[in-house]
């Protein structure tokens, strides 16, 4: 169950000296990820991170400290420490001058791979606050029209408090996550075409050849334009590292990856107020839920035959994963099980056979 694959990478994170916060925060931004159904941010990239901890490639005690500070705005290095802390703790700090300013503004240098961008914008916005997260990766995607990878896949999530469940918009800039590629070519598996392109610059179906190659952006030109504006926000303007090739997936690679993020909260009260704001977003959300019905040619992920608003697909797929539990390929299974046996905890398969042998 989710829980216990959580206590699972708590307990190993702690092995490989992760600090008590960092191990939860780790966990929780990569359960969330399976829960949610994006297997390729999930516990799959456990080995990745805790591999470069064990090289000496990441301080996973480091959570980042403020090397500029003005008004509403701050700068981080979060000095090679572990993505997903550093993240945390400069949308916490987001939050924190939101609430004094109306805006919070925080960049950051210096991190790693932080995993799936919606957990941040979804944290601020449980605070009231509208979050937006987004970061830079290793280039993967060309100009339009070129062949040669320069932007990063480049997601960018928004989250919207509600009185209810945050709405949450969750994109990359390109066609697909490369971690998608990169979880196709562990288990051996095809990608669709439509993906990416191998390095003459040909369409392929081939995860190898698409990760020396590049992968397509998203919606064409306007994939690569925001991209682009993903890489300024979070690398031209940190000071982060961008442009300069390196294995997206390499636990050995000698040098720190210097990844940029920016996190980003709005306090709604500073412009219409809270309640306000509250109020519009329930007019807004009854008005599409109650839209045309959709057509039989789509597929909606959820409440078939009617509109869903973005992120609702993920949650349906968060509950079902908590009442009935997370399917791992069996490649991240086995990976898991040689780290948690390099850790010196129970391995994952001996954890499932006893969760069975109770029920």
């Amino acid at each position: 169950m989710p829980d216990d694959l959580r206590a699972f990478v708590e307990r190993m994170s702690a092995g490989f000296g992760v600090p008590e916060e960092g191990c939860q925060v780790l966990a929780d931004v990569l359960v969330s990820a399976d829960e949610a159904g994006v297997p390729s941010h999930g516990v799959a990239r456990l080995p990745f991170y805790l591999g470069r901890v064990r090289q000496g490639l990441i301080n996973p005690s480091s959570v980042g400290i403020v090397v500029a500070r003005s008004g509403a705005t701050a700068l981080l290095d979060g000095l090679n420490g572990l993505g997903p802390v550093v993240a945390a703790h400069a949308a916490d700090r987001a939050c924190t001058l939101a609430e004094e300013h109306g805006v919070g503004w925080v960049g950051v240098r210096g991190s790693n791979h932080f995993g799936i961008a919606a957990w941040y914008a979804e944290k601020m916005a449980r605070r009231r606050l509208i979050g937006i997260a987004s970061t830079n990766s290793p280039p993967a995607i060309a100009p339009w029209g070129g062949n040669q990878p320069m932007y990063g896949t480049n997601p960018v999530a928004f989250a919207f408090p509600t009185r209810g469940e945050p709405v949450v918009v969750d994109l990359s800039s390109s066609v697909t996550a490369r971690g998608r590629i990169l979880q196709a070519a562990r288990d051996g598996r095809a990608i669709p075409e439509g993906w990416a392109l191998d390095r003459e610059g040909n369409q392929t179906t081939d995860p190898a050849a698409a990760l020396t190659g590049s992968l397509l952006p998203m919606g064409g030109p306007k994939g690569a334009a925001l991209a682009l504006v993903v890489e300024v926000f979070t690398a031209v303007l940190t000071g982060a590292t961008f442009g300069e090739p390196s294995p997206p997936n390499d636990p050995t690679w000698p040098q720190p990856y210097d990844t940029g993020h920016l996190l980003i909260a709005l306090d709604p009260d500073t412009f219409v107020g809270r309640e306000s704001f509250l109020d519009r977003m329930d007019r807004l959300l009854q008005g599409a839920r109650t839209n045309l019905r959709v057509s039989k040619g789509h597929d909606p992920e959820v409440h078939a035959g009617e509109p869903h608003l973005p992120g609702e697909g993920r949650r349906a797929r968060r509950e079902q994963a908590r009442r009935l539990g997370i399917v791992l390929e069996g490649s991240t299974v086995d990976a898991l099980d040689h780290l948690a046996q390099e850790a010196g905890v129970d391995r994952l398969q001996a954890l499932a056979v006893q969760e069975t042998q109770d029920c």
